[in-house]
């Protein structure tokens, strides 16, 4: 979890997106909205 840490902290806020990146629910159009926000 350090690692994904450092990543969240690197980006810059970037936590929620990872959040639901790992949650089941990125199968829906939130994954669409999340990697456009990128």
């Amino acid at each position: 979890s350090k690692l994904l840490g450092d990543v969240t902290i690197a980006n810059g806020g970037v936590m929620p997106n990872i959040h639901n990146l790992l949650l089941p629910k990125n199968t829906g159009p939130s994954s669409k909205a999340a990697a456009e926000d990128e």
